[in-house]
């Protein structure tokens, strides 16, 4: 056979997160001496970046600058998106799906490479003296497993990464003298060792006429077990490689809880294993991704300029000192326009996102607009921002960008902008409702205004640093379906807090307000508010409610608490459109007693009007 035809693919996967114990430093020690064991042309690995968040970069990306050169030639990233997941696996699937993202993997294998090995990037590769091509020149056409031998932690923590061929030597000194290598057998023959996942060699071929690994497996462990007991039945128990190569694994499960905690949940052992007849996996649906487009990236490519140089050329000039600001209450609302300063950290919160990410833009300012535009497009995005004349079309955006109109707008214009605003927050409601997935909100010179307020009381506000100039809001909150205010109302003079601070107490002989506030925007719609009290006598008393906002009366109505038992008074009011504004009035309850009443209020209860 031809060296070409012993060409080798290696499937790995992953994400970027905070799994495990120092899961960088083990997955570049990994990735660094799997290379070097890669010497023809074609021979790759493949690494499926499955499920990251949009805003984040690759775990590949995050990890290539420990890579050696050797493996960032080597190496294709294969990006599924989030997104992508959800459409992929079923509700409740794990973030991470293990039976898809080696699929993927297969799938976008070189198909002139005769080998796959598939295992984890967390385990070292030992090969033969004569290295793993010649091993796999003198393979026959069957499929191979090896024992996995353990590394203790302190170790291959303290093994340097950069350097596969010293981590090789160390591994190879010190295993026998620490007594490390143990070959643990399955107790079924078909499986072979346990954890068998970490090396499987089977020739591509005919892991895609077996229908790679099985999807129906979702919610990780036995998934490796599940393919050596398929291939068992087509040839037998499977050859050991374990007298010509080792597999050592960086032990890591005293840090990590997901995957090995005590209420993992498991595929079954039993349908997938044991008692697996079907040699074949994924019959007659897709699998592997079929029908999707991936990203996939190379760490070695060229012509994608820095995203720092594309800003710069697009800055055009460079700035000479620093500039100054003050974050204050004297900086209340005039904080300081700086687009090319704002520039970067805008750009930063959205150039990880699919290329065909359609922005929406909200604002009056034309200048940060075009550099935001011509930036992205230099950055491969395909859509132009969506706005202005467009503004009918922001309901089709995946992420809004709304720029803060700048003090000296015309104030027409910053009433069309705002007006636009109410428009997105209606969308929301209505994909709220629908239970679709909320959009992102970037709100740019939004920091220390009222703009601010407006979105800490109506979104999930991510805190930026001042001088970024932003306020993320990775996703719009729901509308309030209940949330108490007994706490945040003040105290007028009718009315003292109890000394547990759990009641407003209403004071006999005081005439005036019990309580006033919380002075809250609200968003449009339509509110109930319920107040519960008690009377502390049989007296009646007379009290006024109201709802106001602003200035405006939206309820008024008379209230008696004349019983000892709780008595409970509903007020329905209505905000209105134009109050979406960020300077918008703020609406505040009011209990008002001419002094006859007596008693205790127990709770005030705001809730959303479907």
């Amino acid at each position: 056979m031809s060296d070409r035809k012993q060409m080798l693919s290696i499937l790995l996967y992953g994400r970027n997160d905070a799994y495990g114990a120092l899961a960088q430093r083990r997955s570049a020690l990994s990735i660094n001496t799997l290379a070097e064991t890669l010497l023809q042309e074609n021979d790759e690995i493949i690494f499926v970046d499955y499920n990251s968040d949009d805003e984040k970069l690759t775990f590949i990306e995050a990890i290539a600058d420990t890579l050696t050169e050797k493996a960032r030639e080597c190496l294709r990233v294969v990006r599924v998106r989030p997104a992508q997941h959800l459409l992929l696996s079923r509700p409740g699937a794990p973030p991470v799906v293990e039976s898809i993202a080696r699929n993927i993997g297969l799938r976008h294998s070189n198909p002139a490479n005769r080998w796959v090995l598939s295992t984890n990037p967390d385990i070292v590769l030992i090969p033969p003296m004569a290295g793993l091509g010649e091993l796999l020149r003198g393979l026959k056409d069957d499929y191979y497993a090896a024992p996995r031998f353990e590394l203790p932690r302190f170790l291959w923590q303290r093994l340097n990464r950069a350097r596969p061929e010293e981590v090789v030597n160390a591994i190879t000194h010190f295993a026998p003298q620490l007594h490390l290598d143990e070959a643990v057998h399955h107790y079924l023959p078909s499986i072979g060792f346990d954890a068998p996942g970490d090396f499987q060699l089977v020739l591509r071929s005919e892991l895609m006429e077996v229908g790679g690994f099985n999807e129906a497996m979702q919610h990780a462990w036995h998934v490796d077990a599940n393919l050596m007991a398929r291939l068992a039945l087509r040839h037998g128990k499977a050859s050991s490689l374990g007298g010509q190569l080792k597999i050592y694994h960086c032990e890591h499960t005293a840090d990590t809880a997901v995957k090995h905690s005590g209420d993992r949940k498991e595929d079954s052992f039993d349908l997938f294993v044991r008692d697996v007849s079907d040699a074949v996996a994924n019959r007659g649906q897709a699998w592997g991704g079929e029908g999707f487009e991936f990203e996939t990236i190379r760490l070695t490519s060229e012509g994608a300029p820095a995203i720092a140089e594309v800003l710069a050329s697009v800055i055009g000039s460079n700035k000479r000192g620093s500039y100054t600001a003050v974050y204050g209450p004297e900086s209340y609302g005039l904080v300081s326009r700086i687009d090319q300063h704002t520039l970067p950290f805008l750009i930063d919160r959205l150039f990880t996102f699919p290329r065909d990410t359609r922005f929406g833009w909200l604002g009056c300012e034309a200048e940060l607009r075009v550099l935001v535009q011509t930036v992205l497009a230099q950055l491969g995005f395909t859509h132009t921002l969506l706005g202005g004349e467009q503004a009918s079309r922001l309901a089709e955006a995946d992420i809004i960008l709304i720029d803060n109109p700048p003090r000296d707008a015309p104030p027409e214009a910053a009433r069309l902008v705002w007006a636009e605003w109410g428009q997105v927050v209606a969308e929301e409601q209505r994909r709220i409702g629908q239970g679709l997935t909320r959009r992102r909100i970037l709100a740019i010179n939004a920091i220390n205004s009222d703009f601010e307020g407006l979105l800490r009381q109506a979104f999930d506000v991510v805190l930026a640093p001042f001088t970024t100039r932003l306020r993320p809001a990775l996703v719009s909150a729901p509308l309030v379906e209940t949330v108490s205010w007994l706490d945040d109302l003040q105290i007028g003079y009718a009315g003292a807090r109890t000394h547990n601070g759990a009641a407003i107490e209403i004071r006999r002989g005081q005439e005036g307000h019990v309580f006033f506030g919380p002075y809250k925007i609200l968003l449009p719609g339509a509110y109930r508010v319920i107040v519960t009290a008690n009377a502390q006598d049989a007296e009646p008393g007379n009290l006024v409610l109201e709802a106001v906002w602003g200035e405006d009366f939206l309820v008024q109505k008379d209230v008696q608490l004349d019983q000892p038992d709780a008595v409970s008074w509903v007020v329905d009011f209505v905000v209105p459109a134009q109050a979406i504004e960020p300077d918008g009035r703020s609406i505040q309850l009011r209990l008002w007693s001419d002094g006859t009443a007596d008693g205790v209020v127990k709770s005030v209860v705001l809730s959303v009007v479907p």
